[in-house]
């Protein structure tokens, strides 16, 4: 397997995991009552949001660099 095939595969599998910790931090946060407990996990969703954005990006110019 080249290397750009390994890179591509690793940023999907991390792709995968970010959208993975949305999905549980979204539902933690509907069954929770607590405000605080609420924001934190309005924190942590937002930085999932912002790594899923990231990997994005960069499975964009890893599949744009093999062209």
């Amino acid at each position: 397997m080249k290397v750009e095939d390994k890179v591509e595969n690793i940023l999907r599998e991390a792709l995968k995991l970010e959208e993975r910790a949305i999905e549980i931090y979204s539902k933690m946060k509907d069954e929770s009552n607590d405000p605080e407990v609420i924001e934190l996990l309005e924190f942590l969703i937002s930085q999932e949001e912002e790594h899923r954005k990231i990997i994005n990006d960069r499975l964009r110019v890893a599949k744009f660099l093999r062209k």
